[in-house]
């Protein structure tokens, strides 16, 4: 389920920029926003890639960064589906470069970097992205596994309680937080929780 939440992101991503870029005068229309177009449009992730690297080859500085940025970030959610997280990890970073105010790529590049064991990199995006959307609840799950996976479990719990208010009927909060005090051998307290969890899974 998490490595399908940043593909799921896209749409709501990718429709402002569609939106940019239509509304731009015919006149302006080069190879970056006519391949930037076409890879925004196409399902295929190796298509996605291809149209994103060419548009990435075709901008000049008289282009938009922050669409640049885009580009990367695009081109980088399709590595992640083929499983390319150094490549996919090498346009996040790009992309943060280009525009530190985007915040989906944080926490793309969070899962990227969790994927690969680097909890400390993961944390630290994840703790950028969480405060720019403190009631995302994806953000907040992944940030207390992360935190957990780290063994600062204080955190890790701050991170799952969070999430269990923006999310009050999901489940997986509280599965989290009872790893967490199965992990101390706090026996009555994650029997507590997963009682709790069962009930939000409907049994």
């Amino acid at each position: 389920a998490q490595a399908g939440a940043p593909a799921a992101r896209m749409k709501n991503w990718v429709m402002p920029l569609l939106l940019m870029l239509l509304a731009a005068p015919c006149g302006a229309a080069n190879d970056f926003l006519m391949n930037l177009k076409k890879a925004a449009s196409r399902v295929e992730r190796d298509e996605r890639v291809e149209y994103y690297s060419r548009a990435i080859r075709a901008w000049q500085p008289s282009d938009s960064k922050t669409l640049l940025s885009q580009c990367h970030f695009g081109r980088a959610q399709a590595r992640v589906e083929s499983y390319l997280f150094a490549e996919a990890e090498s346009d996040l970073t790009i992309a943060l470069e280009l525009d530190p105010r985007n915040a989906p790529a944080y926490l793309l590049r969070a899962r990227v970097y969790a994927r690969q064991a680097k909890h400390t990199l993961a944390a630290k995006d994840l703790i950028e992205y969480v405060g720019r959307n403190p009631s995302d609840f994806e953000g907040l799950l992944l940030l207390g596994q992360t935190e957990f996976k780290k063994g600062r479990t204080d955190a890790s719990v701050r991170a799952y309680s969070l999430a269990q208010k923006n999310e009050a009927a999901d489940e997986r909060a509280w599965i989290g937080e009872a790893q967490i005090y199965i992990a101390r051998k706090d026996w009555p307290r994650a029997e507590r929780t997963l009682d709790v969890a069962v009930e939000k899974a409907h049994g």
